[in-house]
């Protein structure tokens, strides 16, 4: 960038390790700039030697002025570090005894061959100084970087070094920290999380000053031609490079507290989506009938890997851990997977988080440990401590994991981690950075201009996407999107479905792009096509229908005074709900969508509406119009989740079924192995064939094929109203 500091009117580096002629020669243009990194080398390993700064100043001025004097001393000796004058300079009175040592005052001649070694690197002139390739052939560096032995062919264990006596097996270990190991945005979190707060912190210490606005005004008053007064600096605003250590008692306290707390809160584990009351239906268990399920077998018999030793414990101060229900060996839970029949499973196709002993029903019933709710689970500083190992190892394991990872994060997902598992959980994987630059987000496909309106106006109530930056990097990837989609237009609310990816990924805006590549062909299929009408109009009368069926009454209000789902509802689902939700509702909201079916969005709009439900009862057209026009109404958004969950799963398929939805589970299996033959499909019977838009729209009330009819027999009433003559 500099030219190796030739293009620049300064010295290049920090001065306490710049070298001599960096200082006299700023304006001469000479060459072997790499002898000066053999000088700057030089000072630190004294440095490292001696545990001495080379310098006693930290002075800029004071430093160059020796080096200044130990070029002009250089032209009169050779020997400079026993110059007489040396003494006078700002250099440590350690080192320059290190340096002014003879070869006959050290009987250590490892000591004398490393000193002489330095000195040769220390050397003023830079025409007598070694350059970096000559430093490397030098006799000291040699005999150091000498081969000990051969290579060994074949894998190297790293228990084959272990000492047989290493106190490994020891009965009283030493007690471990259980913050060791933990990456720092980790631990950070965990200690915001105990009640820490950086600001505080220091403004308690009197780091954080603060100066009046009145004194910091100009202090110059002219009278005659004459100044009185003058600018003072504000120290506040002033660098300052000293270190302060944060405390971390009050984290350990609340690890020590959640030790001796009893664990039946961390075992949770449970897959929502499959947990019904015992008197209804779950369609969604019956989806995953052994048809299906055999050809999950088929994909990998080794799918589920667990970290066994990792997320078995709680945290405690000191090392003292809790065990919790966890899987003893893989290929144990593999076999408990196996053993289990799908109709009696409360696990999503994984029972890898079981014990192959644990007493788990047969019967998918609530968990009978108390759930707490989902806002203090996440301000709760041990269970956050559990999540983070375990979808932190989980991770790591990506992508044999992700059967797995799916598994857990069907209960929560840790706020720290959200951004890479959702990543995980849309099934990213290759080289994403590449894939992304290789997108061109430059050049102007029509989509420009609106893309200049929507990106200050997205979200600004968040301090990544107001900034400037957050500017830039949004733009960029709705850019991409586009260049990267030809076939489809953007449509304005597009910003707002990419905001919950960037502001995740902020520092990632690959991942942030190809988030938003695979999340919309799963959620919002078709609907950025140039005419997407017929899309749209589809998914309301779906929509519509799917209202009919869970509250006859308020769809037979609204349908009366005439407020039909195209004048609220396009923002919902075209958005996903991030135009009328802020973003950390879009969060949790996203948390169940993500690893949901595609059609939850639907039944989270529903359960939108069933918690206005007494309003919307008492409105009239122009009241409801005015219910969602000027303020959205405040919505408890964990209970709309859960809501939507329990509508989805006893719905039948055929009341959502569309025609422009997207590829059902049977399709994608034989698109991804190659199936020509429809091994693991078949073609639908003609009542399973989805209804026109327009007769969808011309009833009020869904219908509900013959397969679906039978298995909502035990659970229902059937009442025949047709007439005699029918």
């Amino acid at each position: 960038m500099t030219g190796q500091g030739v293009d620049v009117e300064f010295p290049v580096g920090y001065p306490a390790y710049l070298a001599p002629e960096c200082v006299t020669d700023m304006a001469t243009g000479k060459q072997g700039y790499d002898k000066r990194d053999c000088w700057a080398v030089a000072i630190i390993l004294v440095e490292q030697f001696t545990h001495n700064s080379f310098w006693t100043t930290s002075d800029v001025g004071l430093i160059f002025d020796s080096l200044m004097t130990l070029s002009e001393w250089a032209e009169e000796s050779d020997d400079i570090w026993n110059y007489k004058g040396i003494d006078s300079l700002d250099i440590n009175k350690d080192v320059l005894r290190f340096l002014q040592t003879k070869d006959t005052d050290s009987p250590d001649n490892d000591s004398s061959e490393f000193r002489n070694f330095i000195l040769c690197l220390l050397r003023v002139s830079v025409a007598s100084r070694p350059s970096t390739s000559q430093v490397l052939s030098l006799a000291f560096l040699s005999d150091a970087v000498k081969p000990t032995g051969t290579w060994k062919r074949g894998p190297v264990l790293a228990s084959d070094s272990l000492d047989p006596d290493d106190p490994f097996d020891s009965p009283n270990p030493a007690p471990k920290d259980a913050l060791d190991g933990l990456p720092i945005s980790q631990i950070y979190h965990l200690w915001r999380l105990a009640g820490g707060d950086v600001e505080l912190d220091l403004i308690k210490r009197g780091v954080f000053l603060s100066t009046p606005v009145i004194e910091r005004l100009p202090r110059i008053c002219t009278l005659h031609d004459l100044e009185v007064g003058a600018n003072t600096n504000d120290t506040a605003q002033l660098y300052s490079d000293t270190m302060y250590v944060l405390g971390f008692k009050e984290l350990y306290q609340r690890l020590e507290e959640g030790r001796k707390t009893h664990t039946d809160r961390f075992e949770w584990d449970t897959d929502y989506f499959m947990v019904v009351d015992e008197n209804d239906v779950n369609f969604l268990l019956a989806s995953e009938e052994p048809a299906k399920q055999s050809k999950d077998d088929i994909l990998s018999e080794n799918y589920f890997l667990y970290a066994e030793d990792l997320v078995q414990q709680t945290p405690g101060h000191g090392g003292a851990f809790v065990s919790t229900p966890l899987p003893t060996t893989p290929s144990a839970s593999r076999s408990t997977n196996r053993s289990f029949s799908w109709s009696g499973m409360s696990r999503s196709g994984s029972a890898s988080s079981l014990p192959v002993t644990s007493p788990t029903p047969l019967t998918p019933t609530q968990p009978s440990a108390p759930k707490l709710p989902l806002f203090l689970r996440e301000q709760d500083v041990n269970y956050q401590y559990y999540r983070q190992a375990l979808f932190s190892e989980l991770l790591r394991q990506y992508p044999m994991s992700r059967k797995e990872l799916l598994h857990h994060a069907k209960v929560d997902i840790p706020p720290l981690l959200r951004g890479k598992v959702w990543a995980a959980v849309l099934g990213l994987s290759g080289d994403l950075e590449h894939d992304y630059d290789s997108v061109d987000k430059y050049t102007d496909l029509g989509a420009d201009r609106q893309i200049e309106v929507d990106v200050p106006r997205c979200h600004q109530y968040n301090q990544l996407l107001a900034s400037s930056v957050g500017h830039e990097k949004l733009r960029r990837l709705l850019k991409a999107w586009v260049s990267a989609n030809r076939k489809l237009v953007y449509w304005q609310g597009l910003d707002s479905l990419c905001a919950p990816f960037l502001t995740l990924n902020f520092n990632d805006e690959a991942i942030a792009f190809m988030c938003l590549q695979e999340f919309i062909p799963k959620f919002l299929n078709n609907f950025f096509l140039s005419d997407n009408a017929p899309v749209l109009q589809e998914y309301l009368a779906v929509f519509r229908h799917l209202l009919s069926y869970h509250d006859p009454a308020l769809s037979s209000h609204l349908d009366t005074i005439g407020f039909n789902p195209e004048l609220y509802a396009i923002p919902w689902f075209l958005t996903l709900f991030t135009h009328v939700f802020p973003l950390d509702k879009i969060y949790h909201l996203w948390d169940k969508l993500l690893v949901g079916p595609p059609s939850l969005p639907l039944f989270a709009g529903i359960a939108i509406l069933r918690q206005i439900r007494d309003t919307l009862l008492s409105c009239e057209f122009n009241d409801c119009i005015t219910i969602f026009s000027e303020s959205f109404p405040k919505v408890d958004i964990e209970k709309c989740v859960q809501s939507a969950m329990n509508m989805c799963k006893v719905t039948p398929p055929s009341v959502m079924r569309r025609v422009h939805g997207p590829k059902d589970n049977t399709q994608l299996l034989d698109s991804e192995f190659g199936d020509t033959n429809g091994m693991f499909s078949r073609k639908p019977a003609w009542w399973q064939e989805p209804l026109s838009t327009e007769e969808k729209k011309q009833e009020l009330a869904p219908r509900i094929d013959i397969e679906d009819l039978t298995k909502l027999l035990p659970y229902t009433l059937l009442l025949d109203i047709r007439s005699d003559q029918e």
